[in-house]
């Protein structure tokens, strides 16, 4: 019973995985979890229909936000890259 029970969970796991990867700043959907096992499948699917307006915008939320204004600092906005590691050793 407990290795069904591990099973279950890393295949749970990893679905959670794939629908993070597949939406804008690798967070869920607001609710989906809340929906099921049969939310977090037909998420997933490939050919999925959006069925509403508001289930739309909730996907494309990410896409419409403003940019960035300059006044913001360049390690608060989310499309800053990564700055370099500095180094403070005998090889530097």
């Amino acid at each position: 019973m407990c290795l069904v029970t591990l099973v279950l969970y890393r295949h749970e796991s990893e679905t959670v995985v794939q629908l993070k990867g597949l939406n804008p700043g690798g967070k869920l959907p607001q609710g989906i979890l809340s929906g099921g096992k049969p939310a977090l499948v037909e998420s997933i699917q490939p050919g999925h229909r959006i069925q509403s307006f508001e289930e739309a915008k909730r996907l494309d939320k990410m896409n419409e936000r403003m940019p960035p204004t300059m006044a913001t600092p360049p390690g608060q906005s989310p499309s800053a890259s990564p700055q370099p590691r500095v180094r403070n050793g005998p090889d530097s």
